[in-house]
């Protein structure tokens, strides 16, 4: 029998003092075209850009020269390798409503009546969540996630009642030490949204909580905060988990214990080791970027 990981979502208190400028004494000239895919996210770009090398201390021009080409001019002491991955690096942050696994377990109870080998194989190489009102359906070996998703998405086309089948997302979360991935359920808007998602988190950075154990401290955007704040007094209310999702992966569904989270300040607790916390934390951090490609990345040095 797995036991989940609890994981609690707390309001703190975040430090918004400026780091500075680390870049003291600028080195090289960096000239930079971006091509943005979709033209409609260019401004969007624009400003993702802006905010990143605000973050990293650094004075940027960042200007559109086209329908969606952008035009990044900077001075800086940094390694230009790392400049250049940091242009376009993007980490995509959502936050999901999760569907317990209460409101699934019918359903599967049904198909696992029937009698074919997809079931079968269903059955042998996939461990349900013993404890119900948890966040996550199961788990199942990483090499068994294709057979799995076959299965979910052949027989279980509509898992809980009470949402719309085109608003409900299969998603998987990060493998845990012993091998094992966890299957998510989550809701989604009539487009495949997420409740929150883009550009949202200002800082992130690896603390510790009350106990002594490794989290992470985030601070949103004030523009995003309010929206937040909603969503964690609905969490609270509705008593659901919120799925805290990095690129396509759940990393973490903690549930909202002491009511609506304002302010756009939380922290995430969980079994971290401070490696794991610091290693999140700069992905948090890194921050959203519309998809680009780099056309050309000139570096001269500054006399």
């Amino acid at each position: 029998m797995r036991l989940l990981k609890y994981i609690i979502l707390l309001a703190v208190v975040v430090s918004t003092s400026s780091c500075g400028n680390f870049l003291d004494k600028p080195d090289k000239q960096v000239v930079a075209i971006l091509k943005v895919e979709n033209p409609k996210q260019t401004t969007e770009a624009i400003q993702a850009l802006q905010e990143r090398f605000k973050k990293f201390g650094v004075l940027a021009e960042v200007a559109q020269i086209t329908n969606n080409e952008i035009k990044v001019e900077l001075q800086t002491s940094g390694v230009a390798e790392v400049v250049r991955n940091n242009m376009t690096a993007t980490t995509k942050l959502e936050f999901y409503e999760v569907i317990s696994n209460v409101e699934v377990s019918e359903n599967f109870k049904k198909v696992l009546q029937l009698n074919d080998s997809i079931v079968q194989q269903f059955r042998e190489n996939f461990e349900f969540s013993q404890h119900s009102g948890m966040p996550t359906i199961g788990y199942t070996h990483a090499a068994d996630t294709i057979m799995i998703r076959r299965f979910l998405d052949n027989y279980l086309p509509k898992m809980s009642a009470n949402v719309p089948v085109n608003k409900q997302r299969w998603l998987w979360g990060i493998m845990d030490a012993d091998g094992l991935v966890p299957l998510y359920l989550v809701k989604t808007d009539a487009n495949g949204n997420p409740a929150m998602g883009g550009n949202m988190v200002e800082n992130a950075r690896q603390t510790t909580d009350q106990i002594g154990r490794a989290a992470i401290a985030i601070q949103m955007y004030p523009n995003v905060a309010n929206q937040w704040a909603v969503l964690t007094e609905q969490a609270y209310k509705k008593q659901f988990q919120i799925a805290m999702v990095i690129n396509g992966l759940v990393y973490s569904a903690p549930g909202v214990v002491f009511g609506p989270i304002e302010g756009g300040r939380s922290e995430i607790t969980g079994d971290f080791t401070v490696e794991e916390a610091q290693e999140l934390a700069a992905k948090i951090a890194l921050g959203y970027l519309p998809k680009m490609e780099l056309i050309s990345f000139d570096v001269q040095p500054l006399d």
